[in-house]
Formats: structure tokens, C-alpha cells, sequence
């Protein structure tokens, strides 16, 4: 799981550098209305990738604890 997380976020890095190279050809406003467009797509991207995690953690627990009703729940 940790490669295929390093890989996510070098890919993710690589993108985000050649846009911002693309955006500096075009203007100062772009590039800023860029880097704040950016800035919420990462918020919003590593905040998915957080809750989806500890609904991961949270479920393989209640797996191994054989507490089904509960893990029924929390999937709902």
C-alpha cells in the first residue's frame, strides 16, 4: 500500500508542476487562479483519500472482530 501511495503523490506532484509551467506562459492572474483552483483540488483529494482510509481501517477491524452488525452499519 505505501507504493501505490508514493506513486499517487509523485504523480500528483508531476501534474501539478506542469500545469503551473503551462499556466506561467499564459499570465500572473492565471497562475494565480491556478494555484488556488490546485490548493482546493489537493484539500479536497487528500481529505478523500483520509476518510476513505480510516473507513478502511474502521471496517477491517470490525471484520476481524466479527462484529458484522456493527460493520453493516457503518457501511450504510
Amino acid at each position: 500500500m505505501s507504493a501505490n501511495l508514493f506513486v499517487r503523490s509523485f504523480a500528483l506532484n508531476v501534474a501539478l508542476i506542469l500545469a503551473v509551467r503551462e499556466a506561467t506562459d499564459i499570465g500572473d492572474a492565471t497562475v494565480a487562479a491556478h494555484v488556488i483552483a490546485v490548493n482546493l483540488w489537493l484539500f479536497t483529494a487528500f481529505f478523500l483519500d483520509g476518510y476513505g482510509a480510516a473507513g478502511n481501517l474502521l471496517s477491517g477491524r470490525l471484520l476481524g472482530a466479527r462484529d458484522f452488525k456493527t460493520l453493516c452499519q457503518l457501511t450504510k
